[in-house]
């Protein structure tokens, strides 16, 4: 009885504090400026041996991001969201896909463009949409790392643990770790799992998140092949098409599309 009552204190308690944080929602990233990379994002999934060494079991599809000087973001994955049987020219081992799905986005004008290339695209246009203020808020928290948690007290579910730093593909990161236990509603075995997640404070970039469970099965997400060289070839909008400006209200589905840049 003890427990439930505790439990029932801290539910009332979080939905509280879900009150107040709808309430007073933070003021959406300033645009992150002067810190170009380009990298390629991956998942894949990773068993870890009992000689503690891992071992890829599945690799998915990649894609490539970067941020320029200003600010701007930049993706490309491909044209089919679901087709994880392809890959970005000269990385993994998957055949190269025919269809390319390629984003910009420049928080400083509140715009965003996208087009296509391969069998589904139509090659004489691309688009633009000029977000409203809601839109372009939420696109900036898109694009920009969450801050680093703060290590709460641990809970009988959850206990939290500062990891400190590594280098990751060069860049300093800070890992934090969350051991969360999930009780089961029919009073089964519990289950385990545990949450990593590294971020590049000076970059303002999430570098690796990893999800696993005590038997050693993990889904790694994170960034490779990194550079800090600004690519401005990367960021240039097609000369060769016809512009074609679309409303606002149809933009749910590149919203969804620019998630995917950041590692989470």
């Amino acid at each position: 009885m003890r427990i439930l009552k505790t439990f029932l204190a801290a539910a009332i308690a979080s939905a509280t504090c879900s009150q107040m944080a709808a309430a007073q929602t933070p003021p959406p990233p300033a645009a992150i400026t002067n810190h170009p990379f380009s990298a390629i994002k991956y998942t894949r999934t990773i068993h870890i041996g009992t000689d503690s060494k891992p071992t890829i079991t599945a690799e998915q599809r990649h894609m490539m991001v970067a941020r320029d000087e200003t600010g701007r973001v930049f993706m490309t994955e491909s044209g089919s969201a679901a087709d994880e049987s392809c890959d970005l020219p000269n990385v993994g081992k998957l055949p190269v896909c025919d269809d390319w799905f390629i984003v910009v986005f420049d928080p400083t004008v509140g715009r965003l463009w996208h087009w296509g290339t391969g069998r589904v695209d139509d090659a004489t246009q691309y688009v633009e949409f000029t977000l409203d203020s809601d839109q372009l808020a939420e696109d900036k928290r898109l694009t920009s790392a969450p801050p680093v948690p703060r290590i709460e007290p641990p809970t009988p579910e959850v206990r939290m643990q500062d990891l400190g730093e590594k280098t990751i593909e060069g860049l300093t990161a800070r890992g934090i770790r969350t051991v969360t236990l999930h009780n089961d509603a029919t009073g089964g075995q519990p289950k385990l799992t545990i949450h990593e997640v590294w971020t590049s404070i000076d970059m303002d970039i999430v570098l690796k998140v990893i999800d696993g469970d005590p038997s050693g099965n993990e889904t790694v997400s994170g960034l490779e092949h990194i550079s800090l060289a600004n690519a401005p070839a990367l960021f240039q909008l097609p000369t060769d098409r016809i512009l074609r400006r679309i409303s606002s209200a149809y933009f749910d589905g590149d919203k969804d599309t620019l998630a995917a840049w950041l590692v989470h």
